[in-house]
């Protein structure tokens, strides 16, 4: 079986109604087709590391951002979400809110700048970069907005989204940027310098961060008092040492800290000044003076974003592996927000396309049942899934995993019940199948051989083959036979659902919720009343809020 995902960012535009029931239509256009629903798209909306992430100035909301292109805002105290807010394709590489709590902004990798209106989810698109907006930053009136991108530019915008100044960098211009006052700012430079720029008198300071030009320097924050700045480099192959530096407001190196072993993403000041977070292959927790205070242990995943609470005694962080982490000054793991960020391997629909199933890279299992409009998860195996089959009367389902082993579950109604493992294969599996009665399950993968079960667990027989690597079974006569290399390429765009040329969406708001569109933004799946509300925008896009 040959599964394609193609890659699709996600643009709704917006119109009045609502379609057909999404049940019948899956029945009409892809059940009775010959076994067409193989080409279902089943990717999520996910992205991996957490490359954005702001902590709202009154504490109660952080906002999150991945490579899907979705602004998730969660409360802070519940971490239940609150809204998901369209118009990036693609990561979201920074995010800020206003200070007066009342605006996001957030930055893309085709030179979007988007603002929302939290009261109303209203969009305003700040047109003008020509390349990846690394960095959106208020100032701390709220009466300006600085972003940073590849294309040369340091751009600062009004309150009424009036472009006021451009400033050119040259060498693929600047990564992170952070305001002293509505005058001052401080950016970290891809050319290996930190800048400093003077808007009203019109002066500059360039600081040489050190001998590599090529080296950039990632992230930059001003100590509230003014005094200095501190800077976090990217290392390359000729200086591999991840600095964090103290500059004065003069450019003078003041410290030098070069604990971290991987590149140093994200820093931030607690509003205090006391407290210097860092982020790198963990956090790291530094005194005004740059004395370590606390390198948090029991993090496992690089952190690429990280932020403060305005009280600065918690920290939250965004990770490569797809968590947010929420902290306590000692290091103190608070609480996690996980929304299933990890690859999605594997996914089937029930015959009557009332229920998806989904297996991730972590070994989990997630079945979405489409006429509830709820999920669950399950936890079996513990590694990737790699094949999904339902048996031919939808009893039962048998999934194959990279951890060497394989497991039957019965469906009773929407949930998945009574797992039964498939031990003793020597190798990864890649694919399982069921027999024409459902009475067995064929199942292979890195070996020669093809194991047959009985939907008992045991084992009835063992099917030697030519092959080393066996990708796809099929049942052909009385057995098991082994196919061609079946190929999946995975995107990290929502759940598209092609028939003749339209596509239904997928879009989860958390575990328990989700909603189903067609690409015209109409809400096929979902009661509007109950929560979700669609808002027209003049750009054509959709801004979806859970209530």
């Amino acid at each position: 079986m040959l599964v394609c995902v193609l890659r699709i960012f996600l643009i709704l535009s917006l119109a009045q109604g609502y379609a057909q029931d999404f049940t019948g239509i899956l029945t009409k256009e892809f059940i009775e087709g010959n076994n067409s629903i193989y080409q279902i798209e089943t990717v999520l909306p996910r992205g991996g590391r957490i490359w954005s992430l702001n902590w709202s100035p009154d504490d109660q909301f952080i906002a999150i951002g991945n490579k899907t292109g979705l602004v998730r805002i969660y409360e802070a105290k519940t971490l239940v979400l609150y809204k998901v807010l369209y118009g990036i394709q693609g990561t979201i590489n920074s995010i800020d809110w206003s200070p007066d709590n009342k605006k996001i902004a957030a930055s893309g990798p085709q030179g979007e700048v988007v603002v929302w209106d939290i009261k109303t989810s209203k969009p305003t698109n700040l047109e003008g970069h020509r390349s990846q907006v690394r960095n959106v930053k208020w100032s701390p009136s709220g009466d300006f907005l600085a972003t940073t991108s590849h294309d040369g530019y340091i751009k600062i915008w009004n309150a009424n989204y009036d472009l006021v100044k451009d400033i050119h960098v040259p060498n693929g211009g600047c990564v992170g940027i952070d305001w002293l006052n509505d005058n001052e700012i401080g950016a970290s430079c891809w050319d290996n310098t930190v800048r400093v720029f003077d808007l009203k008198r019109k002066k500059r300071l360039i600081f040489a961060n050190g001998l590599q030009s090529t080296k950039a320097v990632l992230s930059v924050d001003w100590h509230p008092s003014g005094d200095f700045l501190v800077s976090g480099d990217y290392g390359n192959n000729n200086d591999p040492i991840n600095n964090v530096r103290f500059w004065s407001r003069e450019g003078v190196l003041l410290k030098q800290m070069t604990s971290h072993n991987k590149e140093i993403r994200a820093l931030s000041w607690n509003p205090q000044g006391t407290i210097l977070a860092t982020g790198g292959e963990t956090v790291r927790l530094w005194d005004k003076e740059g004395k370590i205070i606390s390198v948090f242990k029991t993090n496992t995943s690089p952190v690429w974003s990280l932020d403060w609470n305005s009280k600065g005694d918690k920290i939250v962080s965004g990770h490569n592996d797809g968590k947010v982490r929420i902290w306590d000054t000692s290091g103190k793991l608070l609480s996690i927000v996980d929304g299933h960020s990890t690859e999605i391997t594997a996914r089937s629909f029930s015959k009557d396309s009332t229920l998806l199933v989904l297996g991730f890279a972590d070994g989990d299992i997630r079945l979405y049942d489409l006429n509830s409009m709820t999920s669950s998860t399950y936890k079996k195996h513990s590694r990737s899934i790699t094949d999904i089959a339902w048996s031919h009367s939808g009893n039962h389902i048998a999934f194959s995993s990279n951890d060497g082993a394989g497991s039957i579950w019965k469906m009773k109604k929407d949930q998945i019940i009574n797992p039964v493992l498939l031990k003793g294969h020597d190798h990864n599996l890649n694919t399982i199948v069921w027999s024409p009665n459902d009475k067995k399950v064929a199942i292979a993968g890195y070996e020669k051989n093809i194991h047959v079960w009985n939907k008992n667990g045991k084992k009835s027989q063992i099917q030697e083959t030519n092959f080393k690597n066996i990708q796809d079974l099929k049942w052909v006569g009385k057995g098991p036979v082994a196919f061609e290399k079946k190929e999946v390429n995975l995107s990290d765009t929502p759940l598209h659902i092609p028939f003749y040329g339209k596509h239904l969406i997928l879009v989860p708001l958390n575990n328990n919720r989700f909603a189903l569109f067609d690409k015209e933004g109409n809400l096929i799946k979902g009661n509007p009343k109950d929560f979700i509300k669609i808002y027209k925008s003049n750009n054509k896009r959709a801004i979806i809020e859970a209530l």
